[in-house]
């Protein structure tokens, strides 16, 4: 007898599981294989670095400063024109302040809501907004500065000039900065809502389904061992503790992997008795197969030599089973087509946040539209492209 054999043999005076005592080691290893419903915390956008809070608030500094130094001039022009229409304080000192928000404030608010909204014709509006709050905020400040009268040297007739135009533009700078940290914020709450999605998709189906979960056997193999040896060891007889003993002691590594491996084989089979029938091989089984073999024999010898209209049906339905697959390949292609269809708005607003980058576009909408086809190679990057420049309108290469 050879030392598997024996091993084998010593399993067999172990003590099965119950039914009731695998459904509870199931329930433990399903329990433990899915873990905890998907949390959208868990999966959630990256919090700032310090890096990041330094950038901002280095923004923030120069934005009040730039602001700052435009307000005087701002706030003065606003109310002088006001108070040649109107002789009421409060109201002149108000315009004051209200042409300073449009002067600066509106330059801030234009373009960091490009971060949001970026079809086309927003962003047109939004920039000549921009463009427009600038100019306005700069004639501003030329007005009351009026650096062009300025009977100084020139270094200081430049510096009038730039202390005029430089406050108004860097206030668009940082909001043009600040447009594109909101715009890497939102890529990020896409790409995390895309995750999220994809976990509680996998959740309920491994809900569902626990043993097509891949660390489900393994999980389930592990702890039926434990609780066979735990069973027999705790409420065993002398004769089952000698034996684990003998299992367990002076065995090398492979030959304790191989005792699990029988044990777990043979819990796991233990409720599946009725999948398969015991073959009775009677005389009656032989003689119906030896009668099987001669009629297989004699149909083989009698079958007819191919004609060649045999051979055009063989040909023809070679070409049907083309058709077939083409026609499967039509309908795939329609499905590809009718999800970006579906989901055009949003392909067209991550195509303009990456700027036309359809390399970057196919890797933020794999998980949130696609459902990852392309990481799973159901479908090449190559026939995603040609899709969406189909759907975007634009030249294929």
């Amino acid at each position: 007898m050879s030392d598997t054999q024996e091993l084998e043999l010593l399993v067999t005076q172990l003590k099965p599981l119950s039914t009731a005592q695998r459904q509870i080691v199931h329930e433990q290893a399903a329990t433990v294989a899915i873990g905890k419903p998907p949390r959208k915390e868990e999966i959630g956008v990256s919090k700032l670095t310090g890096l990041d809070k330094g950038i901002i608030a280095a923004l923030v500094i120069v934005f009040i400063s730039s602001v700052l130094l435009s307000a005087t001039r701002i706030v003065i022009i606003g109310q002088e024109l006001t108070s040649h229409i109107i002789n009421i304080q409060f109201i002149i000192l108000a315009s004051g302040f209200l042409v300073l928000t449009l002067a600066e404030v509106a330059s801030i608010v234009f373009i960091t809501a490009l971060s949001k909204y970026n079809d086309r014709t927003t962003v047109v509006i939004f920039y000549s907004l921009t463009l427009a709050s600038f100019v306005f905020s700069v004639i501003g400040n030329l007005a009351v500065e009026k650096p062009w009268l300025s009977n100084e040297n020139i270094f200081y007739t430049m510096f009038a000039w730039l202390l005029a135009i430089f406050p108004p533009l860097f206030v668009a700078g940082v909001g043009y900065a600040l447009k594109t940290i909101l715009i890497d914020r939102f890529k990020e709450r896409y790409i995390s809502e895309a995750k999220y999605d994809t976990a509680v998709k996998d959740y309920e189906r491994y809900l569902s389904d626990v043993e097509t979960h891949p660390k489900f056997s393994r999980l389930y193999a592990q702890f039926l061992v434990e609780a066979v040896m735990k069973n027999n060891t705790q409420y065993g007889t002398p004769q089952t503790k000698a034996v684990i003993e003998s299992l367990m002691s002076d065995k090398t590594i492979e030959e304790q992997n191989f005792v699990k491996r029988v044990i777990a084989k043979r819990e796991m089979s233990a409720d599946t008795w009725y999948d398969t029938e015991p073959e009775i091989v009677t005389k009656l089984t032989l003689d119906r197969e030896v009668s099987n073999v001669k009629t297989e024999v004699v149909n083989e010898i009698s079958k007819p030599e191919p004609t060649k209209l045999t051979l055009d049906n063989e040909v023809s339905n070679v070409k049907t089973e083309d058709e077939q697959k083409r026609v499967k390949r039509s309908v795939d292609t329609a499905e590809w087509d009718q999800k970006i269809a579906d989901n055009i708005s949003t392909v067209k607003e991550i195509y303009e946040q990456e700027s036309g980058n359809l390399t970057a576009v196919m890797t933020i909408l794999d998980p949130l539209i696609f459902e990852n086809a392309i990481a799973d190679n159901k479908i090449t990057s190559r026939t995603i492209r040609r899709k969406l420049q189909a759907q975007l309108g634009l030249t294929t290469n």
